[in-house]
């Protein structure tokens, strides 16, 4: 996609002829390089993508318990979990070297930005709306956009 401002120009394949084509815009700049050469890639950019509900603390958990019920999920998955993090968070810590709940945050800006996913409300109930500050240090740190909402 070649943009002007706030106008999109073309939309299209990037091929040889459209780098040497685009090459001799001047001023160009390349967004997210220190370098003037132009990356010709096989792939397509999209717009960020919005996710409009998670929950980020399920992220390690994700796939157990399939085909169940959102009670037996929380029951025999979620808090379960919850509680094993919250009961070794002084062993996680030493080992991981930091909150393991950060790293559970971590994990789920990287699943999310891995689909595309930039911007998102997270909801955080129960154990997890403790730890919202981690929640908040991962999306920083992951460069994304959150409303964290708790017990929403």
């Amino acid at each position: 996609m070649l943009s002007e401002y706030d106008k999109i120009i073309e939309v299209g394949e990037f091929n040889e002829e459209v780098k040497n084509r685009v090459s001799q815009l001047k001023p160009l700049k390349i967004i997210g390089s220190d370098s003037d050469e132009i990356p010709c890639l096989k792939g397509v950019l999209l717009p960020g993508f919005v996710k409009s509900h998670g929950h980020d603390a399920e992220s390690p958990i994700i796939g157990l318990e399939k085909e169940t019920t959102l009670t037996e999920w929380l029951d025999r998955c979620v808090n379960p979990f919850t509680w094993f993090l919250n009961e070794n968070t002084p062993l996680l810590q030493k080992v991981l070297g930091v909150s393991p709940h950060l790293v559970t945050y971590r994990k789920a800006r990287l699943d999310d930005l891995q689909f595309g996913i930039t911007s998102t409300l997270t909801h955080h109930c129960n154990h997890n709306k403790y730890h919202v500050p981690e929640l908040a240090q991962a999306n920083v740190e992951a460069g994304t956009k959150m409303v964290i909402a708790v017990g929403s």
